[in-house]
């Protein structure tokens, strides 16, 4: 996965917004935007982590089988037809009876707005502390390359030195003879 592609998904869940997701017969599927061809798709390991599902296919609970090839939705087939129920109308007047009273568009918008200022204020400040973090960490590394400079010096210093004294040269003492005989014979 891209460094954007993290980061986008990690602001998401830090500010809250809501990625897509969909529940399959292998992994829950998770995606920003619409789900849709060409969508690209993560699932959550273990650590929280959004990784690029397996190639393969997804199936999903409402039936619909997600291609999924490299990470993005390569098709989406819808479930196939069963038997037409007998009995539409009841059929109909169940899902009439499912759907919410108040819609959620009639919202005022300026409650929508309001969130959104909010959201964007959050995102604001999550982006100041990121550039705070890159400022010290570029000034943490500019501290380091100066004391790697130092150290290059220092070490080109020592290469230039030699590495002990030079020996001095101490004339050998005449060994006194160990007789007066070795004496003579000496001199």
């Amino acid at each position: 996965m891209k460094i954007a592609e993290k980061l986008k998904i990690t602001l998401k869940r830090m500010l809250s917004l809501e990625l897509g997701r969909i529940a399959t017969d292998k992994a829950e599927l998770v995606f920003d935007g619409e789900l849709e061809v060409g969508t690209e798709v993560f699932i959550e390991d273990e650590n929280g982590e959004y990784v690029v599902p397996e190639d393969g296919e997804y199936v999903a609970e409402d039936g619909r089988t997600i291609v999924v090839a490299d990470g993005h939705v390569a098709e989406i087939r819808e479930k196939e037809p069963e038997n037409e129920p007998e009995n539409v109308e009841e059929e109909v007047a169940a899902e009439e009876i499912e759907q919410p009273a108040t819609d959620p568009i009639e919202q005022p918008e300026e409650e929508e707005n309001e969130s959104m200022e909010d959201k964007v204020a959050r995102l604001e400040n999550i982006v100041n502390g990121f550039a705070d973090a890159v400022e010290q960490i570029i000034n943490a590394i500019a501290a380091l390359e100066n004391r790697i400079a130092a150290v290059e010096n220092k070490i080109e210093d020592l290469d230039k030195e030699p590495a002990a004294e030079p020996a001095e040269e101490v004339e050998a003492e005449e060994e006194k003879p160990k007789s007066k005989l070795a004496y003579l014979r000496k001199n």
